[in-house]
């Protein structure tokens, strides 16, 4: 059923589109050519000096530019050939699956449609020129090589024949655009006094017009989730950036606005960010940290954002990585390469810098990666005092998240599927919960692989069964509309009040209870572990009447079933004990660790079928 739209909302999509349309046959230009900016960063001569001293991720930047100059990008969890010679109509081609997109009138583009358009995902990541603020970075490190600035050039220049303003599908995301143009900002923030002068005039007009497209298509009501939120921070960046432009304290003003609602409307008062995805809620860290690090922001703000960054220091294990539990957005808001897993280093390196939090800290290059580039050089001697993090535990009861665990045990429970409105970016997966041990994983979470790629995989990537939790009657949470759309009738997951205790590492007693979303099947998943023993998982099943039940545990391919014994063997030394009564098979299947990626991993399945109470026991050995 359609969702009624108010009148606000049918006036601004209206306004919206009128400007829309009128843009397209008049593309804005302003008075007078832009021929200047303000630069928001560090400048690049301290930023080349810095970087001198962190080997590790400056010969990351080379090798990866290297690549990238000889026409090889990484795109998502593969990488793929592309260079300024064939780059004409590859902007707008999806260039894993062959499929290409005209410069039609951008509202025309069928881009959810992966049959006509191919999978948007592959073609927007490319779109972002993220690559070419690695090239940026690379020209800077070794400013002898004049590949580095002759490649930005020559893609810029393809990629505005290629894309004429409002035509074709590199302008049907409001989010992408902003991507776009906060790549912009940084290659002439970085390059930009050695680019060609004509690249660098494109670049100047292309932001003035990126600025005003997204000040009339921000995602108040298609996407008031992080398009909105990324959209409005770039927003309030171009409006820094330019401040000699009459829009710009618009720009700014608009921006600023958007990003402070987005921060009330969309972090959870536990600070987690509402998609109830772990991937989501780290890059929204990213962007209203990156819109703290511009501007002057209220003690509100800054609480609620060190907030955010307390959940994420215990979803991620000592060494850095954090499990992605629902969806995986394939991008990030600055830098995204390297193992995705261990994003979170960079993020809680820079916030440990930006609240003087020592314990988020990890090592210089996690600093290079990010925080170098928001907050500025830091003195030498500050970084002698970095160590790995320490163990972060706790409840987040709004959000359904618990963060357990000592220094060689590392678990995070999701006792809450489904994040808010249409819960696009959430997963059917209540109660579900991963497992780490001396940084190995355990159980493991099966990740998302795509979007519209293949509809069936999204199914499958994101239903029930592909979570470490209970299915009952072989019906997923919740049924889907669509890729970004569960349907209304959906299963309930909490944290009762006096649920549990985490309070310090080294323990876990918690209860998360999921109901059907009729109210007939209740079920209590009890976790029960201490240092030193066994994890016990209890799973009570309330209700009526006789259910097929199974319960999934999925975990990596070194994992072997043995019959015999009827144990779940890690090739660590631990086990599983399944509960009696159940019946099992243990099948290949795959996880996907990056979007676009997927790889062997193992299922382990457990069946049951039972007049309800019933009550399934299961003990993992470490």
């Amino acid at each position: 059923m359609r969702w009624r739209r108010s009148p606000a909302e049918i006036r601004y999509r209206a306004s919206q589109e009128s400007w829309n349309l009128k843009a397209f046959l008049f593309p804005p230009r302003p008075a007078a050519p832009v021929s200047s900016f303000t630069r928001l960063f560090p400048s690049p001569e301290s930023l080349a000096g810095f970087l001198a001293g962190v080997p590790a991720y400056k010969s990351r930047i080379l090798t990866e530019a290297k690549r990238i100059a000889d026409g090889r990008v990484p795109l998502l969890g593969t990488s793929v050939p592309f260079s300024s010679a064939n780059a004409s109509s590859d902007w707008r081609r999806d260039l894993v699956n062959g499929q290409v997109t005209g410069t039609d009138y951008f509202r025309r583009i069928p881009y959810l449609d992966a049959a006509r358009a191919g999978d948007h995902k592959v073609i927007w990541e490319l779109n972002r020129h993220q690559h070419l603020v690695l090239l940026a970075q690379a020209s800077l490190l070794d400013p002898g090589e004049p590949r580095w600035i002759s490649v930005i050039a020559e893609q810029v220049d393809c990629w505005f024949a290629a894309n004429p303003f409002h035509r074709g599908i590199n302008w049907a995301s409001a989010l992408e655009v902003a991507f776009r143009a906060l790549s912009w900002i940084w290659i002439l923030h970085l390059a930009g006094d050695r680019l060609p002068a004509s690249c660098r005039a494109r670049l100047l007009h292309g932001l003035y017009q990126h600025g005003h497209h997204l000040a009339h298509n921000l995602s108040i009501y298609f996407a008031p989730n992080t398009h909105l939120l990324g959209e409005a921070v770039c927003l309030h960046a171009l409006g820094c950036m330019f401040p000699q432009l009459p829009e710009s304290a618009h720009w700014r003003a608009l921006g600023s606005e958007w990003v402070r609602r987005s921060l009330e409307t969309q972090v959870l008062s536990d600070g987690a960010y509402f998609e109830q995805s772990t991937y989501y809620h780290l890059y929204a860290v990213d962007l209203f940290l990156f819109h703290a690090a511009l501007n002057p922001v209220s003690k509100e703000y800054l609480d609620r954002l060190r907030d955010m960054c307390v959940l994420l220091a215990g979803l991620t294990d000592t060494d850095g990585s954090f499990p992605l539990i629902g969806d995986d957005d394939g991008g990030r808001f600055f830098h995204p390469y390297g193992e995705r897993r261990l994003f979170p280093r960079a993020t809680l390196t820079t916030a440990s810098f930006f609240f003087d939090e020592p314990s988020w800290r990890f090592q210089p290059e996690d600093y290079a990666e990010t925080g170098l580039w928001l907050l500025g050089p830091q003195l030498p001697d500050r970084f002698p005092a970095m160590r790995p993090a320490v163990r972060h535990t706790g409840i987040f009861r709004e959000s359904g998240f618990v963060c357990a665990g000592d220094e060689r045990v590392h678990l995070v429970l999701a006792a809450k599927a489904f994040g808010t409105g249409s819960a696009g970016h959430s997963h059917a997966h209540a109660l579900h919960f991963v497992l780490r041990h001396d940084g190995q994983d355990l159980l493991i979470d099966s990740g998302t692989f795509t979007y519209v790629g293949d509809l069936a995989l999204r199914e499958r990537f994101r239903g029930t069964a592909a979570h470490n939790t209970v299915r009952i009657d072989g019906l997923n949470q919740s049924t889907a509309v669509n890729p970004f759309r569960w349907g209304p009738e959906r299963w309930s997951g909490s944290l009762p009040a006096e649920s549990g205790n985490v309070s310090q590492p080294g323990r876990l007693d918690v209860t998360a209870v999921a109901k059907s979303h009729d109210g007939t099947i209740c079920v209590t998943r009890t976790l029960r572990w201490s240092t030193g023993g066994a994890l016990i998982c209890e799973d009570t099943l309330a209700g009526q009447g006789q259910h097929a039940i199974e319960q999934f545990w999925h975990v990596p391919v070194d994992a072997q079933w043995d019959p015999s014994a009827r144990l779940l063997r890690w090739a660590r030394g631990a086990c599983l004990k399944p509960p009696e009564g159940t019946e099992a098979e243990f099948t290949v299947s795959e996880f996907s660790g990056a979007l676009g990626h997927r790889a062997p991993a193992g299922t382990l399945r457990l069946t049951l079928r039972s007049s309800l109470p019933v009550t399934l026991r299961a003990v993992i050995e470490f």
